[in-house]
């Protein structure tokens, strides 16, 4: 093969189809290099990546190695905690329950308290209207009732007291007009003082 190559060669720079110049002989010159150094320093290089590989490879075991090592103590860590902790978690979800439900209960019982208390002073605003409705009412009531009767009583006593001048004037002919006209004042003024008293 090389024999062929060499023949191939002399024959292209025979016909001049291969010129040596600057160029051709750098090129020449990195391919034989480029050769040389394969030859050569393939076997080491070769070593030295492999060399490379199995020291990554070692390094990836052993991070894998301390990785699992870690995970298991963790978990023998944690497989510790839930024996240790179990109870006293099972204890404080079981008072937690007990006070929610305590809670509940007393929310409960204090919505009732509430509406109970809600309700009793709506029914006494209620009771409070009520009476003043009622109030007012029987006041009007009794105040009508109270003049109708004062009326009846002043038209009565104004009756009694024109039938008691008549005969007062019949039975006594000097029958004195100031006293009438004195007893008629008081009549007035009683009048006066009960229509007041009504309002």
């Amino acid at each position: 093969m090389k024999l062929l190559v060499l023949l191939l060669l002399v024959a292209l720079i025979s016909k001049e189809i291969v010129v040596f110049n600057e160029e051709f002989l750098i090129g020449i010159s990195f391919i034989l290099f480029i050769v040389v150094l394969l030859r050569t320093l393939k076997n080491t290089v070769v070593q030295e990546f492999d060399n490379r590989a199995s020291l990554i490879a070692k390094d990836f075991e052993l991070a894998n190695k301390y990785k699992e090592s870690l995970l298991e103590q963790e978990l023998s860590a944690a497989n510790k905690e839930a024996t240790l902790t179990g109870p006293i978690l099972n204890g404080l979800l079981a008072s937690t329950l007990e006070s929610i439900k305590h809670i509940s209960n007393c929310s409960r019982k204090e919505v009732r308290v509430q509406l109970k208390q809600q309700l009793e002073s709506k029914l006494d605003r209620l009771r409070v209207i009520e009476l003043q409705e009622l109030g007012s009412v029987k006041r009007s009531f009794l105040n009508k009732m109270f003049s109708a009767r004062v009326r009846r009583l002043i038209a009565l006593s104004s009756l009694k007291a024109k039938r008691l001048i008549v005969n007062a004037k019949a039975s006594n002919p000097n029958f004195i007009a100031l006293g009438a006209a004195q007893s008629n004042s008081k009549r007035i003024a009683a009048r006066n003082r009960i229509i007041s008293n009504t309002k």
